[in-house]
Parts: structure tokens; C-alpha cells; sequence
């Protein structure tokens, strides 16, 4: 079986394909400590499936068709790869994705005055903003069960006021104050964060729904709480996703 080495420039990452069923096996790691990137979200041009990396950094992809097609690869706090590959007829495709780690603008801490809360030592940041009304739309880990999500931005599809763009619809804009909504320059893309983090070019699907305990959602800096206007982070608005692991709890083990 042939191999070759292709480099991708102006891309952060290097491929080495090899030919071997429409079946492609990408092993996605971390540029600076060759670590597998578990979890990265792996996605293909034209196909319903979506497949994120296992323990190893590897996601296998079963693809409804060959030919040329456009594959995706983000993590949050990487930079997210796209490069487009010839997929063979009944033959497999094996992919290296290097991915190299972006810098997140760093929110300041919240303040909280304890003595003024119920509970506060087991109240989190989410919970706070939550029980204190900070002005955002809040979807709580009751609501991502009972809603039973694909991807995380399945869960923001109902929140007024915004639109979910994108190829897959992960990007999530405003339409406050618009007088057309189906129009792409009528809309206005938010800021993602995840656990106080604002990460630039970040995807809401870079997190799945099972590793995330809540998330709030302020559709422009008026509502933001106070901490959110340390730094500037979008007039449009703010998708601050909050996890399960941050809040020292984990995701149960799939059955």
C-alpha cells in the first residue's frame, strides 16, 4: 500500500494520508506534546455524522460516498484545522492531524459575597447568575437531559432571539435589534466561553452535551454580569458554557 506525506500550507497542522471501504481513521494529537487531543470534534462536507477522537486521539469516519471532501477538526483551545482530501472507493484513508493550542482571553474572577448567599460554598458561577436573575437565558443540566441534544447547538435553537449559522449550525448570532432575519449581514456572532474562559473562533460544539453543567446565554453586553465586562468579548453577546468538570462532577459512563 502506497504512502505519501502532504503538507498543507498556511494550515496549523500536518496530514500523512495513506490509501487501505469509504472508511477514514483520524488521529488528531497536540503539536507542542504530540498528546492524543481527546475529545477533538471531527466533521465531513456533505455528511450527517458528526465524530469526536477517543482516548487515543482517534475517530474513525464512515463516509456515505467517495470523492473530494472537506474535513474539520476543532478542539476547544486549538486552533481549528480544515483541509479538503480525496477519499477512496471501498479503500481506507488514514489522517494525522496536528493541531496547535490557541491563546483564550482570560475573564476575571466573579466575586461573591458568601454571607449574602443560601448554600453559596456549593453554589457555582452558573448557579449564581441563575438564582440572582443577571439578565441571560440559562439551560440547565435537567434541561440538556430532557432535551437529549446531538450537539450542543441543538440546545440553543429555542432561545430568543438568536440564530444558529453555520454549516452545521454551530455558530450562534444575534438577531436583537435586526429588521431581517434571513439575511447574513443581519446577524452578529457570539462569543463562546467555557469555565470563565473566552476563546476566540471558538464553536459551541466544541463541547458535547454530556460534559456540560449548565450555560448561559446574554444576547448583548447589556445583560452581561458584571465580571463578563472585564474585557472585551463581543457586542453581540456571550455563550458561556459551563462543565461537569469544573464542578468536580463526571459524565456517566456511556452504556
Amino acid at each position: 500500500m502506497g504512502r505519501t506525506l502532504l503538507h498543507v500550507a498556511a494550515l496549523p497542522f500536518v496530514l500523512v494520508a495513506a490509501a487501505g471501504a469509504q472508511t477514514v481513521r483520524v488521529r488528531v494529537t497536540d503539536y507542542e506534546t504530540d498528546a492524543p487531543v481527546v475529545g477533538a470534534l471531527v466533521t465531513a462536507l456533505g455528511e450527517r455524522w458528526q465524530w469526536r477522537a477517543d482516548s487515543a486521539g482517534l475517530a474513525v469516519l464512515k463516509l456515505g460516498h467517495p470523492g473530494s471532501t472537506v474535513f474539520t477538526v476543532r478542539r476547544l483551545g486549538f486552533e481549528p484545522a480544515v483541509a479538503t482530501l480525496d477519499v477512496p472507493n471501498r479503500d481506507t484513508l488514514k489522517v494525522h492531524v496536528i493541531l496547535h493550542a490557541t491563546g483564550a482571553a482570560v475573564l476575571e474572577a466573579v466575586t461573591i459575597d458568601a454571607s449574602a448567599l443560601t448554600d453559596a460554598a456549593h453554589m457555582t458561577q452558573f448557579d449564581y447568575h441563575r438564582t440572582h436573575d443577571a439578565g441571560g437565558y440559562f439551560i440547565t443540566r435537567r434541561d440538556i437531559e430532557r432535551s437529549s441534544p446531538f450537539e450542543t447547538h441543538d440546545l440553543l435553537r429555542s432561545v430568543p432571539g438568536l440564530h444558529t449559522q453555520g454549516i452545521r449550525g454551530d455558530q450562534i448570532a444575534s438577531t436583537r435589534g435586526r429588521t431581517t432575519l434571513n439575511t447574513a449581514s443581519a446577524r452578529c456572532t457570539l462569543a463562546v466561553g467555557v469555565d470563565g474562559h473566552v476563546y476566540p473562533g471558538a464553536s459551541v460544539d466544541d463541547v458535547a452535551p454530556s460534559e456540560i453543567y449548565g450555560i448561559e446565554v446574554y444576547n448583548g453586553p447589556a445583560t452581561f454580569p458584571a465580571q463578563y465586562h472585564a474585557r472585551t468579548i463581543s457586542s453581540c453577546g456571550l455563550v458561556m458554557i459551563w462543565t461537569r468538570a469544573q464542578r468536580n462532577e463526571r459524565p456517566a459512563p456511556p452504556q
